[in-house]
This record gives structure tokens, sequence and C-alpha cells, in this order.
């Protein structure tokens, strides 16, 4: 039967399956790592997103005991002393 497959494929001006296997393997390595490098990109930025949204909305609920705002005023213009 392997013989039939070859001959539809030489019609149809394709490679036989010897020939398709053989490149199968080498071929798309670079191809395999760019899949792979480009998967994982996204899966970064979409881990990245979801931590600044879980952060903000976090927030909604823990009120902060300082930021980086109050951090930077009091740099700025020294300890401010509430009455």
């Amino acid at each position: 039967m392997v013989w039939l497959k070859n001959a539809r494929r030489s019609i149809y001006g394709k490679k036989n399956v010897t020939n398709d296997l053989a490149t199968r393997s080498k071929a798309p390595n670079l191809t395999r790592i760019l899949i792979r490098l480009r998967r994982w990109v996204f899966r970064a930025i979409l881990l990245f997103f979801g931590v600044l949204a879980v952060w903000g909305l976090l927030y909604r609920w823990v009120n902060p005991p300082t930021t980086l705002y109050m951090m930077q005023e009091r740099y700025r213009i020294g300890e401010v002393k509430q009455e």
C-alpha cells in the first residue's frame, strides 16, 4: 500500500513518503523552536497583565500602608506631622 501512496503523491507533484519523513525531522526544528518561543512569550505577557489586574483589584479591599508616591513625597518635603 505504500507504493500506492507514493504513486498518488507523485501524480500531484508532491514528494514521496520516505523523502517527506526525512525532511520533516530536519526542517521544522527551527519552526518548532520559534513556535515554542512565541507561545512562552505570549504566556509571559498574559501572566504580567494578569498579575497587574490582580494587584489592582487587591487595592479595592486592602488599604496599602504606603505607596511609591508617598515615599517620594516624604523624601521631597520631609516627614509630615499630623495634629
